[in-house]
């Protein structure tokens, strides 16, 4: 028989799993609409980047990045840019494809990036090449 300790216990459990579970955007293989729903939605700011093992985070600390639903993104800071960017077809995983500027130290960015994971406030994206996975990390403002 169990007893209404271990019931509790489960219950309790699966109510923090249903509300952990809802709090999140998108899962890993979220769909390319979804991404465009949600980054489309506010300012974003580069929160970490790491290029060739190398934190070049600070590179990019007073700018923030806009999405238009038209597939611009406008980086603003001093100074402002603009540039593309658009999600692949695929949803297994889903890419985001950056095209800002031939410029130091945005051409870093351009390349199509692997979503691994994703909030409504946080979006981690890799690039596998060579012998180094890069890394950038956007958070929502």
């Amino acid at each position: 028989m169990t007893s209404p300790l271990k019931f509790k216990h489960f219950t309790e459990i699966f109510f923090l799993l249903l509300i952990a579970g809802g709090m999140s955007g998108c899962s890993k293989y979220s769909s390319p609409r979804k991404i465009e729903r949600l980054i489309t939605q506010g300012n974003w700011k580069l929160s970490s980047a790491y290029i060739d093992t190398v934190d070049l985070t600070s590179e990019y600390s007073e700018y923030q990045f806009q999405f238009s639903q038209s597939g611009t993104i406008t980086v603003i800071g001093d100074p402002t840019i603009s540039g593309k960017w658009e999600t692949g077809v695929e949803k297994n995983p889903t890419y985001l494809s950056l095209t800002i500027t031939p410029f130091y130290p945005f051409y870093h960015l351009n390349a199509d990036w692997t979503l691994t994971e994703c909030t409504r406030d946080r979006l981690v994206m890799e690039l596998v090449g060579g012998s180094s996975v890069d890394v950038l990390i956007l958070d929502k403002l």
